[in-house]
């Protein structure tokens, strides 16, 4: 497992040997958290983390399952019955009418018959989550949120946010968290008078030699903590905002962005298609060049 620290969020990841695949957790730093060793699997791909919710402690798991390998129910039992809470925010590649698919194929059939001999719940968008380019193949609903032992889970939606044709899933727990605080000081208010006073008045200059390897120690020790008090005596705190703010011109170019995503995803012509398509990659590679500056 791979954690990462960037921009104020921690990416936690599993390494692969194979090329595409893999996941992700980002959480905001400010959020207190634990990863997790995840119980062994054979098919099932799973990274989590646990946090501490006013509910109480919840378990929450990043999950894929390949579509060219079977969907087993040990996979399944192993993630389900090593928590109490536990919310699984996956891609199992499963169909099924329950929710909202038009079809069942066979991890749909396993996953909806292993929910209903299960304590758990199966929540997932009115909207589909992955719709083809190409239209002759239809829309289905891939993503799914599996909660156990987790109440109040909002009504769960699908945003064309992204530049994927696999759209990204978003719910909410009702549910309330400390966040730490994240302080850090602020330099630019500095009382650098009293701070160099304090220096002067705790530290003594001297032109003799040091005579022994424990007085070097000695005094390295003294100075570190009279700039380490100086610092703490002189210098203000403030909170960190780990919040990062893009231009407004950039953020326009987003906006549109999105706006010719939305309509690539609804227009049925393919003419028109492919041309909010190509106006999309092109938005997108400016957006992506806008950004190198930031």
């Amino acid at each position: 497992m791979l954690i990462l620290t960037h921009l104020g969020f921690i990416v936690t990841d599993r390494t692969r040997q194979t090329r595409g695949q893999g996941m992700a957790i980002l959480i905001k730093t400010d959020i207190p958290h634990t990863p997790i060793k995840i119980p062994q699997t054979n098919n099932l791909e799973c990274i989590g983390l646990q946090l501490q919710l006013s509910c109480g402690r919840v378990t929450f798991i990043a999950a894929y399952q390949s579509p060219n390998l079977p969907l087993l129910c040990s996979d399944l039992d192993a993630i389900m019955n090593s928590y109490s809470s536990v919310v699984l925010m996956d891609d199992l590649n499963t169909k099924h009418p329950y929710w909202n698919c038009s079809t069942a194929n066979l991890h749909g059939d396993i996953l909806f018959n292993h929910m209903i001999n299960n304590k758990y719940d199966i929540f997932a968008p009115n909207t589909p989550t992955l719709i083809h380019y190409n239209t002759s193949h239809s829309q289905s609903t891939p993503d799914v949120i599996v909660a156990k032992g987790v109440q109040d889970i909002s009504e769960v939606k699908a945003f064309t946010s992204l530049s994927s044709n696999h759209l990204p899933v978003f719910f909410m727990i009702n549910s309330n968290y400390t966040r730490k605080s994240h302080l850090t000081f602020n330099y630019t208010k500095a009382d650098w008078n009293k701070y160099r006073s304090y220096i002067d008045q705790n530290i003594t200059l001297g032109i003799s030699p040091f005579k022994s390897i424990s007085e070097i120690d000695y005094n390295i020790e003294h100075l570190s903590k009279t700039l380490i008090n100086a610092r703490e005596f002189n210098i203000p705190v403030t909170k960190v905002h780990s919040k990062i703010s893009l231009p407004r011109h950039i953020r326009k170019l987003i906006k549109f962005k999105n706006a010719c995503r939305r309509a690539s995803l609804k227009a049925e012509n393919n003419g028109i298609r492919r041309y909010l398509l190509s106006k999309f990659n092109d938005l997108q590679y400016n957006n992506r060049q806008e950004n190198k500056g930031i």
